[in-house]
């Protein structure tokens, strides 16, 4: 458990410094709110619980997306690729939601498995005034 807690954190700063170098980050705006979508998928692939707290350790705001969010990443996949991703959204006390990037499809999966992470965040924009 505390090696794999080490690689985690390894990953996750491994990320946050590609993530600053970053200059064009995948904004979606659907017809609800604009979101912000990580650069890549999280390093390895993560229980649910693994892929919250990975997520919540990238910084302010990163977080799981929801099922609506992850079906709206679904359509621009060409820009983020992808195979089985993880959503914030749960289903029962030991299943959440997953999409599918390959067919599209979103089902109830347990949250013990390990899948792909991408993690997501409000998009907001900032007005200078004067």
């Amino acid at each position: 458990m505390k090696k794999r807690i080490e690689e985690l954190e390894i990953a996750l700063a491994k990320a946050k410094a590609k993530y600053k170098s970053s200059q064009n980050p995948i904004v979606i705006k659907p017809e609800f709110e604009a979101f912000e979508v990580y650069h890549e998928d999280l390093e390895g692939r993560f229980t649910w619980d693994e892929a919250k707290e990975a997520c919540e350790a990238l910084g302010t705001g990163w977080r799981l997306p929801t099922k609506v969010e992850l079906n709206e990443m679904y359509k621009k996949r060409d820009d983020i690729g992808g195979n089985y991703y993880w959503s914030s959204t749960e289903d029962a006390r030991s299943n959440a939601w997953i999409q599918n990037f390959d067919f599209g499809y979103q089902s109830n999966f347990v949250k013990y498995a390990n899948l792909n992470v991408r993690a997501v965040r409000a998009f907001k924009k900032f007005l200078r005034y004067g």
